[in-house]
Parts: C-alpha cells; structure tokens; sequence
C-alpha cells in the first residue's frame, strides 16, 4: 500500500464513519477533534513502501559532482530514509532488513546493496507491545 492509498482509506474512512467530518469548520477544530482520534493514530502507525525512482542527471548535476558530462548518470527522484535509519527494502522482488547509508558527496545506499538494485524502501514498524492493537494502545 502507498502513503497516497494509504491516506484515501482513511480519508474515505473519517467521510463515511465520523460523525463530526461535515461539521468541522476551522483547522484548529480539526487538529483538536482528528488528533485524539484511533483513525489518526492508526494512519501514523501504518509504515508504507516508498518507491525509488530516478532520473537521468542534467549535464550542470553532472558537472557539480565532478562527473563527465559523457558519462551516463542518475539521481535520485524519491525522498530517502536517514542515515543510519533500520529499514525494510524491496530487493529483486524479496524484503530485506537493512541500514541506509549516507557517504558524502551525493552517495547513498543500502548496506550490502547496490541502490539500481532497490525498488522501494519502508520504516521500520513499531515493536509488539503486550495489552496494545495496532500500534493503538
């Protein structure tokens, strides 16, 4: 599920089933009545895939990063996790439990991975927790 579908299920949700999402006229009520709500919790709670996608550098990226603008090249097009950041990656098809790397000068990657080879990247889901639903407790 993606962060967009994600968001329509409980936007779809809090249309059908609240009953103050017809009266709610200011954010601030919103941010008061939808910040206590399970629905709210729940959306944080749920980790989604992000897709990495890319595309071929300009030669002025090129040139900023000290590449030859013969050279064929990409960016990055995707938000990325932090570094250091525990993530779960789509490699090949398979989910792999991994380490996001920053190395400087514009180089990222996966721990043990070619990023080419990554084609989504998701955090990590909150721990079980004895007595807790759901990440709503």
């Amino acid at each position: 599920m993606t962060e967009a579908e994600k968001n329509e299920v409980i936007e779809d949700m809090c249309d059908n089933y609240c009953k103050y999402s017809k009266c709610l006229k200011s954010e601030e009520e919103v941010e008061r009545i939808c910040g206590k709500c399970p629905l709210n919790k729940l959306n944080k709670a749920i980790p989604v895939w992000t897709e990495l996608t890319s595309r071929l550098m300009t030669d002025e990226e090129k040139e900023e990063r000290g590449i030859g603008t013969e050279e064929i090249a990409n960016m990055i097009n995707s938000n990325l996790p932090q570094d250091g950041e525990e993530v779960l990656i789509t490699v090949r098809g398979m989910v792999k439990w991994t380490t996001f790397i920053e190395e400087g000068y514009g180089e990222v990657g996966f721990d043990e991975e070619y990023i080419e080879d990554v084609t989504a990247w998701m955090p990590m889901p909150e721990p079980f927790k004895r007595g807790k639903k759901n990440g709503l407790g």
